[in-house]
């Protein structure tokens, strides 16, 4: 009897045994087929995303750079975007950058008089326009922030304009601002009460050298952009008003 109750006993021992062992195969097995399954399903969606026209250059790519003012870090460039939906938009910012060259205007052709204290610089340029580009890339968007100046040798660099442009890297297309708003569940309203609260900040730490007009600077907000930055965050971009130079400013959103 004691004999049949050992042997039942080892019976029992090899199914429990075989059960941890067959079971752990087929979850390995599972796990491992999922993980690849993954995988490949990632690389695939991955691939499908990549609608660049030219794999070689990243989604905005820069060329063609001339340096105007180095001492002020000025220069003329092209940008691009890596689609063949921006086509178009492409076309409009060769030719905004096109006209911006021709503003360069140098004091020699100027029929005035400069006060004594100007500093002149070395090239000779009176004033022109220019813009500087900022560009972020994310999971799935591609932003570029376009920054618009105007200088003079008499009253130096003030901010003009900005502007920005948003493309779903899925499908190419743009994004709009409503939809970027909507998507931080945000409206124009709650944006200027932030922008408010931030330049009411700014003022009392920059009185000494420059007076910020808030009011002018959120009720008649001419201006602004709206973009992701590299952490995926909503972000706007505006000028601000100053009894002195405008500059632009960047809030976060979300």
């Amino acid at each position: 009897m004691e004999q049949f109750k050992n042997r039942i006993g080892v019976i029992i021992l090899i199914i429990i045994i075989l059960l941890f062992v067959v079971g752990g195969y087929i979850l390995m097995k599972y796990m491992t087929t999922d993980t690849s399954s993954n995988t490949n399903e990632q690389t695939k969606q991955e691939e499908i995303a990549d609608l660049r026209l030219d794999k070689t250059k990243d989604f905005i790519y820069y060329e063609n750079e001339q340096a105007v003012l180095e001492e002020l870090g000025i220069s003329y460039v092209d940008v691009k975007f890596n689609f063949d939906s921006m086509s178009a938009v492409n076309n409009t910012l060769s030719q905004e950058s096109n006209a911006l060259k021709r503003t360069v205007k140098y004091t020699k052709d100027m029929d005035i008089e400069l006060d004594e204290n100007v500093n002149e610089n070395e090239k000779g340029i009176y004033s022109l326009e220019y813009r500087d580009y900022n560009d972020y890339s994310n999971g799935s968007y591609v932003s570029l922030l376009i920054k618009n100046y105007k200088y003079d040798i008499v009253n130096g660099i003030n901010a003009t304009s900005v502007s920005s442009y948003v493309v779903d890297k899925n499908n190419a297309t743009q994004v709009s601002n409503d939809t970027l708003l909507s998507a931080s569940n945000l409206d124009m309203d709650q944006v200027k009460a932030k922008i408010k609260e931030k330049l009411e900040k700014s003022k009392i730490v920059n009185a000494q050298d420059f007076e910020i007009d808030i009011d002018s600077t959120v009720n008649n907000l001419a201006t602004y952009a709206l973009y992701y930055n590299k952490n995926n965050k909503l972000e706007i971009a505006f000028v601000v008003k100053t009894n002195k130079n405008s500059y632009v400013e960047v809030l976060e959103l979300s």
